[in-house]
């Protein structure tokens, strides 16, 4: 997809979310600093989106709103989201959080909150992800995986079964190191250090594009045009591994919030996912957003809690 024709059917998919107008009873919100929780390592792509649509959300807002964005790395999200699970239910605490990704904990019985108690805002982005090899890697081909005796896959924690299920479905034998988000991931894979990782499409696009990471497989329905000779997951023969390897970056805020508080953000949700300065940098920023609205969420929440459960042993470590 090109920029024009992404920043076109943004416009139009976000015009039709824009149009709810701040409630009256809303007004007194919000009467502190909000902050947005972002559940990993600063220089990731959650970072990242989280950062760019907080300017957004203070201006719709409105009244001298301030929106802060605080990193809570630890325990793949589980620092980060207990804290969102156990704040004030006022408005003033939100997250950024990984769906399907953050299900695999709580699938797990070892997360600190419950993604279905959980008021949501909006989603900012549903996004591919791109399976990569380290310049560095002695690896060059899936071929080369597949003959291996073991390859050192990179994580950032339980909610990497996306990778997890890839090498399975490959027959790959791997052995995973876990760090302590994607951005030291992708810092270890540049290095050398492990051979494989795989985010988000937007997350690790400037890196192939510099040639520090080879692209291998890409989680989409067709081949991207910046990278042609890279096959999807679909041509390798396994289709059903797109079911948790697909990412949305959902905004969260913790159970029973106030109403008219919730009111308000997906109102200035849904107006600064529309403004045309704000589409235009995700396009700059090569990022296929595609909101959608609160209302889509719970489905997504089902669909990831339906699609982890079948490993459930895995994220155990059984």
């Amino acid at each position: 997809m090109n920029r024009r024709t992404s920043l076109a059917l943004m416009m139009g998919l976000t015009t039709a979310m824009a149009g709810t107008a701040l409630p009256a009873f809303a007004q007194d919100f919000p009467s502190q600093e909000v902050r947005i929780i972002v559940p990993y390592g600063p220089g990731g792509g959650f970072d990242t989106a989280a950062r760019m649509i907080a300017p957004y959300l203070e201006q719709y807002l409105g009244d001298g709103a301030s929106v802060i964005v605080e990193n809570l790395p630890g325990g793949g999200g589980n620092t980060g989201l207990s804290q969102l699970q156990r704040a004030a239910p006022d408005g003033h605490t939100i997250a950024i959080l990984n769906l399907p990704g953050h299900m695999g904990p709580q699938v797990a019985e070892m997360a600190n909150y419950d993604l279905f108690e959980l008021d949501y805002i909006g989603n900012i982005t549903s996004t591919n992800y791109v399976t990569t090899l380290s310049s560095n890697s002695q690896f060059k081909t899936i071929e080369d995986l597949q003959n291996a005796d073991r390859v050192i896959v990179g994580s950032d924690g339980l909610e990497a079964v996306d990778l997890f299920s890839t090498m399975d479905a490959l027959e790959i034998e791997y052995t995973p190191i876990i760090h302590d988000g994607s951005n030291d991931a992708i810092l270890a894979s540049i290095r050398g250090d492990v051979d494989i990782i795989q985010f988000t499409f937007s997350t690790l696009y400037s890196y192939m594009q510099d040639g520090d990471l080879v692209p291998i497989i890409l989680h989409a329905d067709q081949r991207h045009p910046d990278f042609p000779d890279v096959p999807t997951i679909a041509e390798l023969g396994h289709p059903e591994v797109l079911a948790l390897s697909r990412g949305a970056r959902v905004l969260a805020a913790p159970p029973g919030t106030d109403e008219a508080a919730l009111e308000a953000l997906r109102s200035a949700f849904e107006q600064a996912v529309a403004d045309p300065d704000y589409i235009a940098q995700t396009v700059e920023a090569n990022i296929d957003s595609m909101p959608t609205s609160h209302e889509t969420i719970p489905a997504m929440v089902e669909g990831a809690f339906g699609a982890l459960m079948p490993f459930k042993d895995l994220l155990q470590g059984n």
